[in-house]
């Protein structure tokens, strides 16, 4: 990549990863369209709607 732009991000918990999605989608940046969203404590993913 040449770009200098990330492509994906790694979050530790569900919690902060619904957070991003929902700030990244305010800026306009869609998941995982625009950016790959790897988050590894999956115990809320269940609960989002995003």
């Amino acid at each position: 990549m040449t770009s200098g732009e990330a492509t994906a991000a790694l979050v530790h918990n569900d919690v902060d990863a619904i957070q991003m999605v929902q700030r990244l989608a305010e800026l306009g940046v869609k998941v995982p369209g625009d950016l790959a969203l790897i988050a590894y404590d999956d115990e809320v993913a269940a609960q989002s709607s995003e």
